[in-house]
């Protein structure tokens, strides 16, 4: 609204003149898209919060880890998905047919791991996790197992892990399935789910616990993949931290 008013107060003083006219359409269109903008945050961050959205956890090109969020009036349920999920997502990943990633879900978001880059997560109720950690279980094919004897080791040393010492076998499969009963975990690839879930709540938490605006960080950074963009996120992704959460953080709830 400002830039409209000054070419007002400038008109006043020169009249209609062609640089004045071209000043008044530009502001024009400069606050017709800022209001359009706000509208569309003020309704796109509403509809985000409440729509079921896909989040998918890329690394190096495979998709290793993924989230279904559901929310209704009354419920919230997150879904992590399982091995078989995520084969099948893969080949539709390596076909490009994000479109059919996106299945019944209204919003798709493919983040690099990359973009959760932290030294250290708490998970749960445990001792952190460091990166050298969360590497690995994101790269293994057997994460109850890395996990569990992560947790062992821990426990007895209290201390940052070094390689991880070897169990009896006995003894092993006891915490596996401690692990499974504690996190109810039916499939693997849940746990890894349940990581990037992790992971993903450190960075909401840092953005003033506003996904949007974790989501536009990452498009601003170039480490998330979207089905599809609208306007907000558009012209989001290029204007400065401070506008965007000017927009994102003062709609009404």
């Amino acid at each position: 609204m400002i830039p409209v008013v000054l070419v007002i107060r400038e008109m006043k003083r020169e009249g209609f003149t062609k640089k004045t006219t071209t000043l008044l359409v530009m502001g024009l269109l400069v606050f017709g898209v800022a209001f359009m903008v706000y509208i569309d945050g003020s309704n796109l961050k509403q509809h985000f919060e409440n729509a079921p959205k896909l989040f998918l956890l890329d690394n190096q090109g495979t998709l290793v880890a993924g989230i279904k969020e559901l929310r209704t009036e009354t419920t919230y349920t997150i879904q992590y998905l399982a091995q078989a999920e995520l084969d099948e997502l893969n080949l539709l990943y390596q076909q490009g047919s994000l479109e059919k990633m996106k299945g019944t879900s209204d919003t798709l978001l493919i983040f690099a791991k990359e973009y959760f880059d932290v030294d250290e997560m708490k998970f749960v109720d445990s001792k952190p996790f460091f990166r050298s950690e969360i590497d690995e279980l994101f790269a293994t094919q057997d994460p109850i197992s890395f996990y569990a004897e992560a947790l062992r080791y821990k426990t007895v040393y209290d201390t940052e892990p070094a390689p991880l010492i070897e169990v009896e076998v006995l003894v092993h499969e006891r915490l596996v399935e401690e692990v499974k009963k504690k996190l109810l975990l039916e499939d693997p690839a849940q746990l890894k789910g349940m990581f990037f879930a992790t992971l993903l709540m450190q960075k909401v938490n840092t953005q003033d616990e506003n996904t949007l605006l974790v989501v536009l960080d990452a498009l601003q950074k170039e480490k998330v993949m979207m089905h599809k963009e609208n306007l907000v996120l558009a012209v989001g992704k290029r204007l400065p931290q401070p506008v965007v959460r000017f927009f994102l953080t003062n709609q009404k709830k």
